[in-house]
Formats: structure tokens, sequence, C-alpha cells
């Protein structure tokens, strides 16, 4: 039964995706100076981050072209999950030149596909899990499996490095870490992830 309540809502979250795929440029002209969206929009962003996040800026995961002085404009602060608190930022310099605001469009842009209906998977397909069963919990060298149970859900995760720069990936179910919590849906297959 638990699979295929997972199977029900893993369908609409893909169908929720394809939308999140096609509107996210016009989703992300809604943020604001902080990189929120609005409630109304909320699903599209994550849960537990800012779009201004700053090692998506700052650590090259955006081109060279869209990377713009991040620390003369803003001060970022971590998400702490285990206190229920966001990452956010702190505004230092409000003044945007027309390039800063363009590339800064491209930074919350590439953020958005990276973690693309992310707050749709959390509030809306994701549940609530008060206990677990682990079956299966390994972890060493990059390579992980783990098999979890609850009364309303359940994970499988395992990666497995096949070379020296790629791995397997499949995660299913919901992502069931810490307990209690709400667990986000999980569908992930990626045969050829970097390590």
């Amino acid at each position: 039964m638990i699979f295929l309540k997972w199977l029900l809502f893993a369908v609409i979250d893909f169908l929720f995706t394809v939308q999140c795929y096609i509107t996210n440029p016009f989703i992300c002209l809604f943020a604001d100076e902080y990189g929120n969206l609005p409630k109304a929009l909320r699903w599209w962003q994550t849960w537990d981050n800012t779009l201004d996040v700053e090692w998506m800026v700052t650590e090259s995961k955006v081109p060279k072209l869209f990377q713009y002085d991040y620390a003369r404009h803003y001060v970022y602060h971590w998400e702490n999950h285990d206190a229920g608190i966001a990452g956010y930022v702190d505004i230092i310099d409000p003044h945007f030149t027309l390039m800063e605001r363009i590339q800064r469009y491209f930074c919350r842009l590439a953020w958005l596909y990276r973690n693309t209906g992310y707050g749709f998977s959390y509030e809306v397909t994701g549940v609530d899990v008060t206990s677990v069963t682990k079956y299966a919990d390994y972890s060493s060298n990059g390579n992980r499996n783990k098999l979890y149970v609850a009364d309303n859900a359940f994970m499988f995760r395992y990666e497995q490095n096949y070379s020296d720069a790629r791995k397997i990936r499949i995660w299913f179910g919901w992502k069931i870490e810490d307990i209690p919590k709400r667990c986000m849906l999980a569908f992930y297959v990626n045969f050829f992830r970097k390590r």
C-alpha cells in the first residue's frame, strides 16, 4: 500500500516538475530582494533555502559569465534543519548594476532548475514520519545502501562508485533521514552522477 501511495505521489510530483521546468524562467522574476518567492509560489522554491545561495554563485556552480560579486551584496546564513531555520541572506549593498541583476537572475534560475518543484515535493507529496525501522544502513567511501520503512513511508537509496569520476545513484520513496520530521518525496535515478 505504501508503494502504491508513493507511485501516485510520484506521478503527481512528476507532472508538477514538468510544469516547473516550463515556468521557472517566469517564476524567478517574482523573487524579492532576499531571494524568496511569494507564498503563492513557494512550491517552486526549496523549503529550506533562499534562491540566493552563496555556494551556487561562488563555487562555480554557474558559468563564470553569470557569477557576480556575491560578498559585496549579501551575507549568507546556512539553513539549520534541526532548528527549522531556512537558509537566508542579509543584504549589505542593495544596489545591483543592470549586469549584476541579469547575473543574479540566472543564478536564481539555475537554483530553481537544480531543485525543481522542491517545495511541492516537501509540502504536497511529502509525509510526516514519526518512527522508522532501518533494514539497511551502510555508508562508506561515497557508497550508500539504505532501506528505511515507516508506517506511512519508505526510503530506498543506493549509491555505488564505479569509477574515479562516476557513480550510480538511485533514490526513491521519501527522504527519510532524521525523524520525527516532514520528509519530501524522492525519485532520482542517475547512472552517470559525478562523484
